[in-house]
């Protein structure tokens, strides 16, 4: 499997470009403008995880109509890439490195859980997304990525809280092509922990978006012709 070198091994081989005139002391070597980085030949990489998909469909007699169930979980159990001189890295549970997830981290557990309510024109559903807690570390035994100024792990814990949120949706249906739907995303605004480990800072981790969002309404007509 091909992977990125470490960027500060790029750094240590001085493929970089410096910006010399903004030297500030006669032993200042200024500042990096950029430098390149090459792909280096992992020995191993092995992913083993479970994926669990269950769905129902019941129907709830006397005229209550039907319900419509289901739902998936990950969990991952191993992430790892060995190097060439096997040095092993291990990142499941962790935030992982940013060249393999994008920064997204690498949670243990995954979750979405949906349930369909059709009665006659009416439909009523809803959605709950969960996202697991995960080490503030770039693989497991690295040490927390990042400290507060008076040298305490952040976050507390060195750990990325969990994050969850539900959907709601509704549409009535008149007519044999028309139907009026709205929906509410993020129902109780829940706010996305903490996690600057990201591209950019940003603040949140982008599989909390929903979070950083807010609760959004849509509201709509579809007609089909």
């Amino acid at each position: 499997m091909p992977v990125i070198e470490d960027p500060q091994a790029a750094v240590d081989a001085g493929r970089v470009t410096r910006d010399l005139s903004q030297q500030l002391t006669p032993n200042d070597i200024g500042s990096i403008l950029n430098g390149s980085v090459v792909f280096q030949n992992s020995s191993k990489s092995l992913t083993e995880g479970l994926d669990v998909e269950a769905k129902s469909r019941f129907d709830l007699g006397g005229g209550n109509g039907a319900l419509t169930a289901g739902g998936t979980w990950t969990h991952l159990f191993t992430q790892s890439v060995t190097e060439a001189n096997g040095t092993e890295h291990k990142y499941a549970g962790t935030h992982g490195d940013c060249n393999i997830t994008n920064c997204i981290g690498s949670p243990r557990d995954r979750v979405s859980l949906y349930a369909t309510w059709e009665l006659a024109q009416w439909r009523l559903g809803a959605n709950v997304n969960y996202r697991g807690s995960m080490k503030n570390e770039e693989e497991q035994g690295a040490g927390c990525a990042q400290q507060t100024l008076a040298g305490a792990d952040y976050p507390d814990g060195c750990k990325i809280k969990s994050f969850t949120t539900l959907d709601i949706s509704g549409a009535w249906k008149f007519g044999k092509s028309t139907e009026i739907f709205a929906s509410i995303q993020n129902l109780f605004d829940s706010k996305p922990p903490t996690d600057f480990e990201t591209y950019g800072g940003i603040g949140y981790n982008p599989l909390d978006y929903s979070g950083a969002i807010g609760r959004f309404f849509r509201v709509g007509v579809k007609h089909q012709f």
